[in-house]
């Protein structure tokens, strides 16, 4: 990649470009604050957590008796009676698990086989059932008959579902200001981490926030994350689904009553009774269902199952539990991708290049968000990436019609008055020579010279309109032609003289420079002269006058910069040496020599004088008083022929 340097910018484009970057900015920080841009981040948090997923190993701790719909044929009962259930438990007790969850509500009982039931639970305290909570006077609240268990053998089922109908939050506590009950996975999980002397405490620091282990959860708030004002009630968490969708052992409860498992994944294992079968629709939308081979929805008994495997994860230091920015740095975040699509769009000098910052943007993005959630910290990308995109996109426009409208302004004031090497750097260089679309104004050494022709007027007297302007077109592009060979800019036509300043738009600064310029002029003027010997051998042969001209040159400070209105500008010397070269030009006196035949009378200043070398033949004119100059000045003829 060639060097990419900004001073090619002006400061005026600079500020312009950054003032649209901050607006850009500020308006996508007040999108992500209404909420506009919820679902983006939502859907970029399912990807990246489905993304990270490893389904190779099953969970060891939990145990899924998913009853299907062969289960239920086979019974043709539903729901289960007490009997049934009873038997199912009393198979699974026989194996020693930890705990065990009942996905299934018991709200009332189902004969034949309560009794037994009840006396099952009674034995059993690791035996949780399930509720549906009342979090509010609109909602029905399921609970377990009271004729079965005690509230510390109740967790309640209740699931959050987003805006998309998806669930990627998990509750540890829900209350209703009457009662304050467990949801059933931290239950389940609580049983099984007190076999590890891991209980559940209040932060020593913050007793408002619950520690499970070494391991505290914040409870979200209502803008945490990619969210944006949601109902935050009850202990919420960010689920992350570490197991996958296959990463729980599951056995049908026929498999389960005929002894087709393996016992010892039950030792002291939890164990998670659910309902799977599609006559019994208890499935829900999650980050897992795009990777379901069946169906668009995750099981509610599996989500259970993740949401226990999440908190005993934690809390044996397997995995960290996911926690949010604080919105401070979500704003610094969108800020610093923002500016970098302002910095990027300022380097996309190309399509090629457009395209490959706007990949290396976006990658990097990613990048940044995979490895946060790695580390165990969702960090919303929706607004960065809008951010990133925006201002690249606009900023990238900008800067595509600035250069446009900057080069057609280039173009115009020097693409037919200099070099197209010279055209080009000066648009390398037009971050420091413009400003508020125009070149500025410079103060700098630089050559001047003037030409203008001798005897003209008879020749033009000789013309018609058409010949004449065509004979003059014809002499001006050759004479122009030598200016721009030579390293010099076209200012002006005055009829039929030229002035051409060598040194400018780019600013001398050297010696050497300044030397070169002065021997570009001299050597312009000697071939000006070459040139105007060959019109006059055309003009001789076609029984017509020879014409002269004459050429002043001098060297020393000028100003240059940019006269005119915003349609019509010029670019242009001003200056004492300015008018030192104006009068030497006037001053020559035309040559007619027959047997030398010189035309051309080419006076210069001593200021150009001291930077010739011995390839340039000079002869002193003397002192002259130029007009309007009070003191004399000693000029030189240039001598074209030996």
């Amino acid at each position: 990649m060639s060097e990419i340097k900004l001073e090619k910018y002006s400061i005026s484009t600079l500020i312009s470009s950054l003032s649209i970057c901050i607006v850009t900015i500020l308006a996508i920080i007040y999108v992500k604050n209404v909420g506009w841009l919820q679902q983006w981040d939502l859907l970029s948090y399912d990807f990246i957590l489905t993304e990270s997923l490893d389904d190779k190993d099953k969970n060891e701790n939990i145990v899924i008796i998913a009853i299907n719909e062969s289960d239920i044929q086979s019974r043709k009962e539903w729901p289960l009676t007490d009997l049934s259930l009873s038997n199912l438990l009393e198979e699974l007790l026989r194996h020693s698990p930890a705990a065990i969850g009942v996905d299934i509500y018991r709200d009332a009982l189902i004969q034949p086989g309560s009794d037994k039931l009840k006396s099952i639970l009674d034995d059993n305290a690791n035996i949780f059932l399930v509720e549906k909570f009342s979090a509010n006077e609109t909602e029905i609240a399921v609970r377990p008959s009271s004729e079965l268990v005690l509230d510390h053998q109740t967790g309640f089922s209740d699931i959050i579902i987003d805006s998309d109908g998806a669930v990627r939050r998990g509750l540890l506590f829900l209350n209703n200001n009457e009662r304050f009950a467990y949801a059933i996975s931290l239950r389940l999980a609580l049983q099984y981490l007190a076999t590890k002397n891991i209980s559940l405490k209040p932060n020593p620091v913050n007793p408002d926030l619950m520690m499970l282990g070494d391991v505290t959860y914040k409870p979200l708030e209502k803008n945490d994350g990619g969210y944006r004002h949601i109902d935050a009630s009850g202990y919420q968490y960010l689920l992350s689904y570490q197991d996958g969708y296959l990463g729980f052992k599951s056995y049908s409860m026929n498999e389960i009553m005929s002894q087709r498992f393996d016992a010892n994944l039950l030792e002291n294992k939890i164990v998670l009774i659910g309902v799977v079968s599609e006559s019994v629709k208890d499935s829900f939308i999650t980050p897992l269902s795009k990777k379901l081979k069946s169906s668009n929805a995750t099981p509610g008994v599996y989500v259970h199952a993740h949401a226990t495997s999440q908190l005993i994860r934690s809390a044996t230091n397997a995995i960290k539990p996911l926690m949010v920015l604080t919105e401070f740095w979500e704003n610094i975040w969108l800020v610093i991708f923002g500016l970098l699509g302002w910095g990027f769009a300022l380097l996309s000098l190309s399509l090629i290049r457009y395209f490959s910052l706007l990949s290396i943007g976006l990658f990097s993005l990613f990048v940044v968000s995979f490895i946060s959630f790695s580390s165990g910290i969702w960090f919303p990308i929706a607004a960065p990436i809008l951010a990133f995109l925006g201002v690249y996109s606009l900023v990238s426009g900008f800067v595509y019609i600035q250069e446009k409208r900057e080069r057609t302004m280039v173009m115009d004031l020097f693409a037919r008055h200099v070099s197209q090497d010279v055209a080009n750097e000066v648009w390398k260089q037009r971050g420091r020579i413009f400003e508020n679309g125009r070149l500025k104004s410079q103060r700098t050494t630089a050559t001047v010279l003037f030409t203008d022709l001798v005897g003209y007027t008879s020749t033009a007297e000789k013309l018609d309109a058409d010949s004449l302007m065509s004979w003059l077109n014809e002499y001006m592009e050759i004479m122009a032609n030598c200016v721009i060979r030579n390293g010099g800019m076209i200012d002006d036509y005055y009829g039929d003289a030229i002035k051409a300043n060598f040194g400018i738009p780019i600013v001398r600064i050297s010696e050497a420079q300044i030397e070169q310029d002065a021997r570009n002029a001299v050597t312009c003027a000697m071939e000006m002269n070459a040139e105007l010997e060959k019109m006059n051998v055309d003009r001789v042969k076609q029984d017509l006058e020879p014409i002269g001209m004459r050429i002043g040159i001098a060297t020393g400070d000028i100003i240059a910069g940019s006269l005119g209105s915003s349609q019509r500008l010029k670019y242009t010397s001003i200056g004492d040496i300015v008018n030192i070269a104006a009068r030497l030009e006037s001053y020559g006196r035309e040559f007619k020599d027959e047997n030398k035949q010189q035309y051309c009378s080419i006076l210069i200043a001593e200021s150009t004088k001291q930077f010739l070398d011995d390839r340039f033949s000079t002869e002193v004119v003397g002192e002259l008083l130029l007009k309007g100059k009070e003191e004399k000045l000693t000029a030189f003829q240039l001598m074209t022929k030996n």
